[in-house]
This record gives structure tokens, sequence and C-alpha cells, in this order.
């Protein structure tokens, strides 16, 4: 019944479970998991968009505008 009440919220909290449990898993066999703060995540975002222009030759605009609205809502 929850997912048909609130399937947004229900993919997200299952989403985050999941990451949670793998992050676990690969702390345990040694690799370093580095969480990022949000201020450190929009850092990324902002300089990751001064970089996108330069593929769009290789690319394509029409890859680069999917990759560009599919990371906006990230």
């Amino acid at each position: 019944m929850r997912l048909l009440q609130f399937p947004r919220q229900y993919a997200d909290d299952e989403l985050y479970r999941l990451l949670n449990r793998r992050l676990k898993i690969l702390a345990e066999k040694g690799v370093e998991v580095i969480r990022f703060s949000n201020d450190d995540t929009d850092k990324l975002k902002t300089a990751e968009k001064t970089v996108w222009k330069e593929f769009e030759t290789e690319i394509g605009k029409d890859w680069l505008d999917k990759i560009v609205s599919f990371s906006s809502g990230i």
C-alpha cells in the first residue's frame, strides 16, 4: 500500500537504503568511501558545467543536451 500512496518517496527511500548498503560493503572490503558535503557537491556541479561545451563537437549537441538535462535533476 505504501508504494501506491507515496511512489516517489518510497523509491527515494529504497534507493538511499540500497546505496548505503553497497557503500558499507565497499568500505568493509577496504575501499575508502568519500562522502561530499552539499556545498562540495554544488561546487562540483558548477565546475563540470564549465567543460561540457568543450565536448559538444565530440558527442553532439543532442547528447550534450540530454546529459545536461539529466544532470540538472540529480
